[in-house]
């Protein structure tokens, strides 16, 4: 988000770039993704050994921490690059409104990736 509005107030992007941007830090969004996605699944399968887990897989755990956050990795990149955009398409000023703003909205996902992911793998039907 920080480039995005340092970019928006210098001028060296404006809103007919949205897409490329967007493009281009989904990108490097889902690498970082998928790095975190295997620090977490190895952090948690090495610290949790011995730990009881009440009839759950470590693994399965291990894999809903890790997906969790690797999703919000790439949730956290979308919103910080498009809502300076939104800020700026409605004459806005995307360095005042993007920072509440982003920092609410990341947070908010994080919390309903987490537990949608676990709803969905955790529910025995």
């Amino acid at each position: 988000a920080t480039v995005v509005i340092r970019a928006l107030s210098l001028k060296q992007i404006n809103i007919n770039n949205f897409f490329s941007i967007i493009f281009k830090e989904t990108k490097i969004g889902i690498l970082l993704s998928l790095c975190l996605f295997c620090l977490a699944f190895l952090k948690v399968i090495l610290l949790s050994k011995n730990m009881e887990l009440n009839n759950y897989n470590l693994y399965n755990i291990a894999f809903i921490i890790a997906l969790s956050s690797g999703l919000q990795v790439i949730t956290a990149t979308l919103v910080g690059t498009s809502l300076p955009f939104l800020i700026k398409w409605f004459k806005g000023d995307p360095a005042v409104a993007a920072s509440p703003a982003i920092t609410t909205i990341v947070d908010t996902s994080g919390m309903l990736i987490y537990f949608t992911i676990i709803m969905i793998f955790l529910t025995k039907s």
